[in-house]
Formats: C-alpha cells, structure tokens, sequence
C-alpha cells in the first residue's frame, strides 16, 4: 500500500511540474489540462485522478510552491545569532529558491500582476504572500526592540527596503546576466541595507541611525570618520 502511495505522489508532483513548465511558457488562460497531460506523460484519467481541472492545479501549485518558501524562510531565520546574519540566511534562501526554479519565480510574479481570466476565478494570492512577508516584517521588529536596528523606521518600511531590495536583483537577474543573486550578492545587499550608502551623516533620523540614539546597526569606527569629514563651523 505504502508503495501504491509513493507512485501516486510521484505521479502528483510529476504533473504539478509539467503544469508549471506549461504555466510559465503558455500563461494560464492558453493551457489546456491536455497539454498539462501530455508534458506530464501521463493519461487525462490520471491528471483527473490527481486534479479536478486546471484551477485546482494551478491553485495546488501555487499554494505549495509558498508553504515550502515559508518553511525554508522560517528556519533561516532561526539560523543566525544577530540580525545581519539572519538576514543574509533569509536572503540567500531567496536567491537559492530563484536559482533552482526561475520558472515558479516568474509564474508568482505573473500571477500578482495576472489580468482577468489569466488567473483562476476568485484566486488570490496576496494572502500567501502576505504570509512570508510578514516573518521578514517579524524579525524587523524584534530587532528594533532589541536595538539592533533604528526605531526611526517601522518594521513594514524596514521589511519593504528589505524585499525591494532582494526582488529587485532577482527580477535584474533575469534580464541582465552579470547579475548573479548568490551569498556574496546577499552580504554585499544587506550590508547596503544595514549601513545605508551615504558617505556622510545625511537628515537627522539618519544620524540618530548611524550614531546609535536610534538603535542603529553602525560600522567600526564610523564616529571617527563622520568627525574627520565635518567642516569645523566658522572657518573657510
């Protein structure tokens, strides 16, 4: 019995794949469940074995390809002793996830942005994304309270420039192809992110940031430096 279960799953996945190669080169709306069977390699009876029609796929698809990001999400950032290495974990589980299937990377974001009927009816998907922003937007927070980063800035802003700037290097990565979203992209973006790119001490929300008032994450010896580059007041 347990074997007849094994050979079902596999046959499960098997068709899930196929669904999202045809998904991620046709678009929902031009797929047909024969096209799914046929790329599955397997009878119609048996994709309907697995699946109702085509919206139960894409749906169970979609559903699954996040539970399994939230998984890995949640324990990368269960794996660091500060923020900065949480964060590198969290990044670099993001562009692991992109490097080892580009396609369901570019079917989430087509879905977010779908037009009418290129989506299943009433599927939504902000919910499940909502969900793994919201571990990214957790950490913030208790980083913050610890004072590991400024309380000028929220936990949603904190998450926002967080993601923005992880999505954007995959998005970048898929045009251009220097771009490579890999642990040295991740450490070099959440350094960016931790210490800003400002030579000097910029608005005052910034300085309370950089100095520590705020909580700030501040590199070794930044005081020194930002005293070096002040102009002393009333001299040429």
């Amino acid at each position: 019995m347990a074997r007849v279960g094994g050979v079902a799953e596999r046959t499960r996945q098997r068709i899930l794949r196929a669904g999202l190669r045809c998904f991620a080169e046709r678009g929902y709306a031009a797929t047909a469940m024969q096209d799914i069977a046929r790329a599955a390699r397997v009878s119609k009876p048996a994709l309907y074995y697995h699946f109702r029609d085509k919206a139960d796929l894409f749906r169970a698809l979609v559903t699954e390809a996040h539970e399994a990001r939230h998984r890995r999400l949640a324990a990368a950032l269960q794996s660091g002793h500060d923020i900065r290495s949480r964060l590198v974990a969290v990044m670099q589980t993001m562009f692991e996830s992109f490097c080892e299937d580009r396609e369901l990377y570019q079917l989430a974001v087509a879905t977010m942005f779908a037009p009418a009927g290129d989506a299943p009816r009433g599927f939504d998907c902000r919910p499940l994304c909502q969900r793994n922003f919201e571990l990214v937007r957790n950490a913030m927070q208790a980083a913050r309270e610890a004072g590991e980063l400024s309380r000028h800035y929220t936990s949603e802003e904190l998450a926002q420039a967080f993601y923005g700037l992880a999505h954007h290097c995959l998005a970048a990565s898929l045009i251009f192809p220097g771009c490579r979203p890999d642990r040295r992209m991740a450490e070099r973006l959440v350094q960016l992110f931790l210490q800003g790119a400002a030579a000097v001490p910029g608005p005052p929300g910034q300085q309370a940031a950089s100095n520590g008032r705020g909580g700030g994450v501040r590199p070794a010896g930044s005081d020194r430096r930002a005293k070096r580059s002040r102009p002393e007041v009333g001299r040429a």
